[in-house]
């Protein structure tokens, strides 16, 4: 992105401008991340997302989706029984995330296995 003109914001919105608020929360969501990974297996990890983790085991300490009452607990979204070859690259990964999804009729994962990917290729 960039700012051919800068135009310069009204006085009276200028006390609103606080990115350092933006940068608390995704500070703090990186740290949660964190935390949670290094409950893991080290080996397990295969990748990390804004918001997510995916990990080659099931952890049992970890709600099912839709069993949890508490914003920013870690839940397992999905599960997929292997075991599993590792991928070369995401795109591989995403390729079998895909079509694992379509095999199994599971739309709502396949549009956040689309969500993943949208950082990436801006």
């Amino acid at each position: 992105m960039s700012c051919k003109e800068e135009i310069p914001l009204h006085h009276d919105r200028q006390p609103f401008v606080h990115p350092e608020w933006a940068a608390t929360v995704w500070g703090k969501a990186r740290a949660k991340l964190s935390e949670f990974a290094l409950q893991l297996p080290y080996d397990d990890i295969v990748r990390f997302a804004t918001d997510s983790v995916w990990s080659a085991s099931r952890p049992e300490w970890i709600n099912d989706k839709g069993k949890w009452d508490r914003p920013g607990e870690f839940v397992v979204k999905d599960h997929v029984p292997g075991p599993l070859a590792w991928w070369t690259d995401s795109g591989k990964m995403r390729e079998f995330v895909i079509s694992y999804n379509l095999k199994h009729n599971n739309t709502d994962a396949l549009v956040s296995a689309d969500s993943l990917y949208e950082d990436e290729e801006q």
